[in-house]
């Protein structure tokens, strides 16, 4: 073909982690991609709302033959049928990101997810093969990185969408007297703050709390008009919502409970003062005069006081 262009672009290649690069032929390249997209839908009213979350990972079907007369550029024509091909066909076994080189695509980090063999006795010494690959572009991001978040990480986000939700259904979220958005807002700004800050982290949690048997008790109570609101199966996203975001605040306080600081007794034969102890001890003075609010005068303590210090 005098315009055809598919000879200008680099041969199709592959090359498992650790393994030789492997040129090959292609007869077609299928590729499928698009965008994640999460709908939001509103009761009744037609279509949805979508947020879009980035695109998805490409997956490539190619048709490829292998056959030992094979001339394609790049091709070693001696062994390309059957070493080329039992060799990339055991590439499936790494289980690591490879390189992938496809004509008119490019480079792609990719992964070997399928294979189909074909092989005929109508066609000696020929094979054709279909192989799937992933895109895969995490090589370089962390596994601690797809760890659930913390709590306290996502009140705020899960308070916001509740909100939403609730408002979507006709539900005012400040129709208690409390905005549920600012309440879970609140609640992550204090799960960051020192820990005697806890006793109003564990008051907002519990208006959380409240809020959610408020809206069951008035929108979920199977009486006339309203009631059944939460009941039908759209709405009963909204009850999903509100329950998640009352169950993670309880496990933000539980955080927080969790990361107080252990502490231990100990008590002098002399008379001491707080300096003393924390050069002792090699503590921070201000902690430890935190820690002991139940001694009055922190620089002359009586022999034998109980002393808090932190554990080591």
């Amino acid at each position: 073909m005098p315009n055809d262009v598919f000879p200008r672009y680099p041969s199709a290649t592959w090359q498992a982690k650790g393994r030789r690069r492997i040129t090959f032929a292609v007869e077609s390249v299928d590729e499928a991609g698009g965008n994640r997209l999460v709908p939001h839908e509103r009761a009744r009213r037609d279509g949805a709302k979508h947020d879009d979350t980035g695109s998805v990972g490409r997956v490539f079907s190619v048709a490829s033959p292998f056959y030992t007369t094979c001339e394609d550029p790049g091709v070693d024509t001696a062994n390309y049928y059957p070493r080329d091909l039992n060799d990339m066909i055991a590439s499936f076994t790494v289980h690591e990101v490879g390189d992938l080189v496809l004509p008119t695509v490019g480079p792609i980090r990719a992964r070997l997810k399928d294979y189909r063999r074909v092989e005929t006795f109508s066609e000696r010494d020929a094979a054709g093969v279909t192989f799937v690959f992933a895109e895969d572009n995490e090589d370089g991001v962390l596994t601690s990185s797809f760890v659930a978040p913390s709590a306290r990480s996502v009140a705020g986000q899960y308070g916001e969408a509740a909100a939403f939700s609730l408002e979507q259904q006709g539900i005012p979220s400040t129709d208690f007297g409390v905005s549920l958005a600012t309440l879970a807002s609140e609640i992550e700004a204090l799960a960051s703050q020192p820990f005697e800050f806890v006793a109003d982290l564990q008051t907002k949690a519990t208006q959380i709390r409240s809020f959610n048997d408020r809206v069951l008790d008035a929108f979920g109570g199977g009486t006339e008009g309203g009631g059944v609101l939460l009941l039908d199966p759209v709405s009963a996203v909204v009850h999903r919502q509100i329950a998640t975001l009352t169950d993670t605040t309880a496990r933000v306080v539980a955080e927080k409970l969790s990361s107080q600081p252990r502490l231990r007794v100990v008590r002098f034969k002399q008379p001491v003062g707080m300096p003393q102890v924390a050069a002792r001890f090699s503590q921070d003075l201000a902690a430890l005069l935190a820690a002991n609010p139940q001694i009055g005068n922190a620089f002359a303590i009586p022999p034998g006081t109980p002393i808090n210090v932190y554990a080591s």
